[in-house]
């Protein structure tokens, strides 16, 4: 006997799906499409309130579905991770300034579970818990949010296909949220991110028609966070553990300026923000908000 659930959009059933085992690797859904239900999706979002959908298990059917992630709408999954990997696959339209992020959370306690996405140019992998060390100990969050490297120069459609794994004998319990984030951040914009040690933020720097611009970030909590300027390209180093290898990175408490200059190739670059565990506590509700702003910078061309 399988799991059974139903879809519902603001009280309407749109979907009845089963899983029959655990053990079947691929999450599988069909919706019923009206134009009536296609109308008020899409004049939701125009309204900008946010949609959520919850996706409770898979359906009995022959094809995959690839579930369309659009600005405001969220898909929320659960499922037990075992050693026949659960795919789920997402299209997002790259030429939003959009960017797929993932959040899993697994029982505290509870085995390894590993995370894999693919793209056409680009694939990403990550363990849950996160561990991260700080000094002569380590920090476990079973907590984790990702955000996903965008394809700026490869397709405009975006395909992610994301894995999910446990070689725990009994498996493990996760659930897990897919969405977009904003990831650009235009000139004189103030833009306002929170963000933890097991959820990392970047953003795209818009150079407009500017050599360089400068980027200020501000913060009233006075936690120690890291601020790295990295080409945009992937992988984006994003976590305590590596975010030093891509860029040039330096340590912000409460203010913090870095000058960034158009990268020989490609046409902008990658803010990238993330908070090591703190010297006080490993717990996952430490974050830190920051607002981030970006102007145009005088380079030596200026003055000549």
């Amino acid at each position: 006997m399988g799991w059974r659930g139903v879809l519902n959009f603001r009280g309407v059933m749109l979907a009845i799906f089963s899983l029959e085992s655990l053990c079947m690797p691929v999450l599988l859904f069909h919706a019923l499409e009206t134009s009536a239900f296609s109308r008020e999706l899409t004049e939701t979002i125009n309204s900008k309130e946010a949609i959520t959908h919850d996706v409770l298990s898979v359906a009995n059917i022959d094809e995959p579905s690839t579930y369309r992630l659009v600005a405001n709408t969220t898909f929320n999954f659960s499922g037990v991770a075992n050693s026949s990997a659960t795919t789920l696959t997402f299209s997002y339209d790259t030429s939003k300034f959009f960017t797929p992020v993932f959040n899993f959370m697994t029982p505290q306690g509870s085995p390894q579970v590993a995370v894999f996405t693919e793209q056409r140019c680009s694939g990403f992998a990550w363990n849950i818990p996160l561990e991260a060390t700080l000094a002569d100990r380590t920090c476990s969050y079973h907590t984790i949010s990702r955000q996903i490297c965008p394809l700026l120069y490869c397709e405009t459609a975006g395909i992610v296909a994301v894995y999910i794994r446990s070689l725990a004998e009994q498996g493990v319990a996760f659930t897990m949220s897919a969405g977009l984030v904003s990831s650009l951040l235009p000139l004189d914009t103030d833009a306002m991110v929170t963000v933890a040690t097991w959820m990392p933020r970047f953003f795209r720097v818009d150079l407009g028609n500017h050599a360089a611009v400068n980027v200020l970030v501000k913060s009233d909590d006075k936690r120690r966070a890291y601020l790295s300027v990295q080409n945009a390209s992937c992988p984006v180093y994003d976590l305590p553990q590596n975010i030093r290898f891509g860029g040039d990175t330096q340590t912000v408490s409460t203010v913090g300026q870095i000058y960034v200059k158009r990268p020989e190739k490609g046409l902008d670059a990658f803010l990238v923000l993330t908070l090591p565990p703190q010297a006080t506590s490993c717990a996952a509700n430490v974050t830190s908000n920051y607002t981030i702003t970006v102007s145009p910078a005088m380079t030596h061309e200026d003055y000549a």
